[in-house]
């Protein structure tokens, strides 16, 4: 099973398995942290994709408001939480980074991957609809130049749609590898979860998306009391 999925990644033009990186950086606000993003990190470990995963949650994407973030220690501990919750196999080969929630403005990929350059291997993890916009990244001809792009699959996004995303990014930038993973993780939303905490909801209501330590945790510190 494993060799069969592997076997149809797709990067370039053509069907090809790639290497396992040494390093998957998945970055992203996990505001809060959901089984959506567990469920594609097992993905990656368990199908060899890499080595090891660094969590990498943002102190500010350039694309979003500030209003929209939990407070950088929280949206850590919830993240921390998720992970402890996994078992120890997988554990042992994720390593979380608040290096981005430390550093001042916006958080910039770029930068992060500047800050990694310690030799080891390393591919960047996006969802489908970061692909869209890729081409708008700061330095995003510098990433592709020496990053893969390991994109996965998003609920309401069609393959042909990323497969057109996919062409119009190699079409800007020729020297890009951008592989699809051909898993689609549950259809979850850490914006549907912050909507459905401030409305009161209970865990029984959003244990399909998230953890019972992350929901503890959120209620416990007051978390999305005034979403929106």
């Amino acid at each position: 099973m494993k060799e069969r999925l592997l076997s149809i990644l797709r990067g370039g033009d053509a069907l090809k398995t790639p290497p396992p990186a040494g390093r998957m950086l998945y970055g992203g606000s996990f505001n809060p942290v959901h089984l959506g993003h567990l469920a594609l990190i097992r993905y990656v470990i368990e199908h060899d994709l890499a080595r090891s995963v660094l969590l990498m949650p943002a102190g500010r994407s350039p694309f979003k408001g500030t209003g929209q973030y939990a407070p950088a220690e929280h949206r850590l501990k919830m993240l921390e939480l998720a992970v402890q919750g996994l078992s120890d196999d997988l554990q042992a080969r994720i390593a979380i980074s608040d290096a981005e929630l430390r550093r001042p403005g916006p958080s910039y990929t770029a930068e992060t991957l500047q800050s990694l350059d310690d030799g080891i291997d390393t591919a960047l993890l996006i969802g489908a609809d970061s692909l869209e916009s890729f081409d708008q990244w700061k330095e995003a001809d510098w990433i592709l130049g020496r990053v893969p792009l390991y994109v996965v699959y998003r609920a309401g996004i069609d393959d042909a749609q990323v497969q057109s995303w996919r062409r119009r990014l190699q079409g800007f930038f020729p020297v890009a590898n951008v592989y699809l993973i051909p898993f689609e993780p549950p259809a979850c939303s850490s914006t549907y979860l912050r909507q459905a905490i401030a409305t009161g909801a209970g865990f029984e209501q959003l244990k399909a998306c998230l953890p019972q330590s992350v929901f503890a945790y959120i209620k416990h510190v007051g978390l999305y009391r005034e979403e929106a």
